[in-house]
This record gives structure tokens, C-alpha cells and sequence, in this order.
């Protein structure tokens, strides 16, 4: 009997399906669409420590068949999204096929010229900022009009932001709609679909379809469901058995596909950032193996497509590695920084001549929770991997 494990090493097809797309120009938070194996957390050991429980380089047999990990959808920020950002995603899409799990938007930054990726504005009545000109209610609600933006919120945060290529509609109880290049219809349950080159439907108890490069997974909800893929059709009973292609085998239960969420009330007006470059973002589980700082050879496509859309840069772009919480400190830091000046080597191999610089934050810059309501948050944590190109503009 063979046994069949999940999830491992995904193909590059079902590793960029870890999407991270985020909605950070309004909640603060970021809109997090969650749905990701349970088994998909690195280990206790490192950020990416070998053998970790879960984690993508678990020791395989060669008898072993591994289920795919499921995706991670979050809906793109929107308010952040400028003309320069629009123009760099388009570059990189006509040098290279622009995969799930890079994200192309516009910089927000503080003070300090650190990225917020928030927009706003602040003020009672007609205000003139950075921004754009917005006219502000007393109970925060209003409308503010940017070169390529417009920001509706009414007080009880629902509300519509619309920009040249994507509309975001947002209900009082956390329902709506994004409509771009993907499509993500949220009920108030955490229920939902997302649909572009692949397909996600989601129920409230977890079961649902997913349809894409990996195949056809149909998750009951209960531990068992099937999978019709590269090893023909796998079906999961939901007690440790199971068959492919008719033949017994053991696997462990389905984990449910995780609820989409629901998305924040839209922000009231008040001023967060300013417009200062663009920022590209890239899944490290799109760039690296598990546990390894070397590019996969899938991987030089893209970066290569990076380098192509930013060849005219003169400006010095900051290359940033990131990792979840699991691990010391000094591990994460140490493997972002790695990380980070891998995505450098990478760019310049490619043919980018632009001054780069390459920096590790480890963990201590996440775009999602690690952990909610006291437990494990493995997607949250698939998220916060990742290596973050910021342009100046």
C-alpha cells in the first residue's frame, strides 16, 4: 500500500498559487483570503528549518504521492495602485507570463520612508493633500479623489474604491466584491469564490472546488475529497484510506480548504503615507526551495521579467527579505537577509545595472497574523514569506 503525504514541494504552477494580494490602503490590517493547508506551516526549527513538521522539504520516499498545497488569496490594494505601478506590472507581464504570487503595486511610505502602502486624507470639509482633494463628513465619511483613484466611504465603513483596473465594493458586514484581473466574490460567512486563470469555491463548513495548473480538488469538508491531477484521480476517504486510480492506498484526512474571510470596513479619511515609488512583492514560496537561499531555475523567469520591466531605473532599489515567526530571531533575520541578496544576484544576472541593496527583516514586518485566536495560522504565515522590490519613484 502506497502512503500518500501533504503537502510537499509543490510544482512552480501550484507554489505560485500562494498569492499574496493585499487590501493594506484601507484597513491597515490587510484583507487576508486564506484558504491554505493546515500542513503548510514551516517548522518550529527556522522560518524554513529542514525537517520541519508540515514544512515543503519533508523526507520523501520515492514511492510517496503529495497532495498540492492549497492556495492563499488576498485582495490586491487597490487605493495604492498608481499609474507608475500600473506601467511596471505591465512591463514585467509583456517580458514574462506575470505568475500568482507576485503582486505589482504603488509604494506608500512615512516619514521615515518606510512602506505603509495606505492612502488617505484628513480633515473636516475639502481638503487638498498628496493624495488627491477629498470631501470629508464629520462622521469620517466622504469621498477623496485622487489622479487615478476615488475613495467612497460612508460611516459605517462600506464604501467602493475605484481605479483604472479594479473596483473593490465593500458591505457594512464585510461582503463584496473586487473585481480586476481576478475576480473575488466574499459573503459575510467567509464563504465565496475567486475566479481567473484558476477557479476557488469555498462553503462556510470549508468544503469546496478548486480548479487550476494542479488539477481538480474536490474537498468535502470532513477530511475527505478527491484529487484529479499528475498521478490521475486521488481519492481521500477521510479515515487514513483511500485510493488512486482505484488502487488502495493510506492518506491522511483532506484539511479543509480555509474560509476566504471577509473584508475590512473601509478606513475612515485620514492621512497614512505618501505615494513614493512601487512595490513588488514575490511569494518566497514562488522563489526558493525549502530551507534555501538559491533561486530556483523556475524562478529566474520571473526575476529576469523584474529586471527587464526596471532596466531604465537609475534609483537605488531596496530588496527586502521577510519570513514568518517560526524560528529564533536570528535565524529569520539571517535567512531573509540571504534571501534578499539572492533576489539581488538574481536581478543583476539578469541585466539589471541599477544600485541595489539588499536588507533582512525576518519576522519583524508582517503583512498578516502569524497566529489567530491563539493558534497556528499557516497561511498567515505563508504570506509573511516573502521578498518585497521597492522602486523609488
Amino acid at each position: 500500500m502506497r502512503t500518500v503525504t501533504a503537502p510537499a514541494r509543490p510544482l512552480l504552477a501550484v507554489a505560485a498559487l500562494g498569492l499574496a494580494v493585499a487590501l493594506t490602503g484601507c484597513s491597515g490590517a490587510g484583507v487576508r483570503f486564506t484558504p491554505a493547508t493546515s500542513t503548510a506551516a514551516e517548522g518550529a526549527a527556522g522560518a524554513d528549518a529542514p525537517g520541519a513538521a508540515g514544512g515543503t522539504d519533508a523526507a520523501a520516499s520515492t514511492d510517496e504521492i503529495r497532495l498540492p498545497e492549497f492556495p492563499v488569496y488576498r485582495v490586491p490594494d487597490v487605493s495604492a495602485l498608481t499609474a507608475a505601478a500600473t506601467r511596471t506590472r505591465s512591463a514585467i507581464a509583456a517580458a514574462v507570463p506575470l505568475p500568482p504570487g507576485v503582486e505589482v503595486t504603488g509604494a506608500r511610505c512615512d516619514a521615515k520612508g518606510a512602506v505603509v502602502n495606505r492612502a488617505g486624507a484628513s480633515g473636516e470639509g475639502q481638503t487638498i493633500t498628496d493624495a488627491g482633494v477629498s470631501d470629508i463628513d464629520a462622521d469620517g465619511g466622504g469621498q477623496l479623489v485622487g489622479d487615478e483613484v476615488i475613495y467612497d466611504v460612508a460611516a459605517d465603513g462600506s464604501g467602493q474604491i475605484t481605479a483604472p483596473d479594479a473596483v473593490l465594493a465593500v458591505e457594512a458586514d464585510g461582503s463584496g466584491q473586487y473585481t480586476g484581473e481576478i475576480v473575488y466574490q466574499v459573503e459575510a460567512d467567509g464563504s465565496g469564490s475567486v475566479v481567473g486563470e484558476d477557479s476557488y469555491d469555498v462553503a462556510a463548513d470549508g468544503s469546496g472546488r478548486w480548479v487550476g495548473a494542479a488539477g481538480v480538488v474536490e474537498n468535502n469538508g470532513d477530511g475527505s475529497g478527491s484529487w484529479i491531477g499528475e498521478y490521475g484521480e486521488v481519492v481521500v476517504n477521510g479515515d487514513g484510506t483511500g485510493t488512486m486510480n482505484d488502487a488502495p492506498i493510506t492518506i491522511a484526512p483532506m484539511p479543509k480548504f480555509a474560509l476566504l474571510g471577509t473584508l475590512p470596513k473601509l478606513a475612515k479619511l485620514k492621512p497614512v503615507g505618501r505615494p513614493c515609488g512601487t512595490l513588488i512583492r514575490i511569494s518566497a514560496g514562488l522563489l526558493f526551495d525549502f530551507d534555501s537561499d538559491a533561486v530556483r531555475p523556475e524562478a529566474q523567469e520571473v526575476l529576469a521579467g523584474v529586471a527587464t520591466a526596471l532596466g531604465g531605473t537609475t534609483k537605488r532599489v531596496q530588496v527586502d527579505g521577510h519570513t514568518d515567526s517560526k524560528g529564533s530571531d536570528a535565524y529569520n533575520e539571517d535567512l531573509s537577509l540571504r534571501r534578499a541578496q539572492a533576489v539581488v544576484d538574481a536581478l543583476t544576472a539578469a541585466g539589471l545595472d541599477a544600485p541595489m541593496t539588499a536588507r533582512g527583516f525576518g519576522e519583524t514586518r508582517p503583512v498578516a497574523a502569524n497566529s489567530t485566536g491563539g493558534k497556528d495560522d499557516p497561511a498567515g504565515r505563508q504570506l509573511n514569506r516573502r521578498v518585497e522590490i521597492v522602486v523609488p519613484s
